[in-house]
């Protein structure tokens, strides 16, 4: 839980260029499965055709930090 407000993560899952879509699916619920038996308030599945703008992996978010 974050104390003093509330922090967000957003993960854009990818797979090869001949990764089956359905199995990408079934992987994405899974990993939603788990990430739901942590200590959060709410994972949520957003689709999407394009990445979104922002940081990138080699420019971290100011936000994104260790707990």
């Amino acid at each position: 839980m974050a104390v003093g407000g509330t922090r967000r993560m957003r993960l854009e899952l990818t797979g090869h260029q001949d990764s089956d879509p359905e199995e990408l699916d079934e992987l994405t619920l899974l990993l939603r499965e788990r990430l739901l038996e942590l200590d959060v308030d709410a994972v949520e599945t957003v689709r999407s055709g394009t990445s979104p703008t922002g940081p990138s992996p080699s420019k971290p978010s100011p936000w994104a930090r260790s707990p």
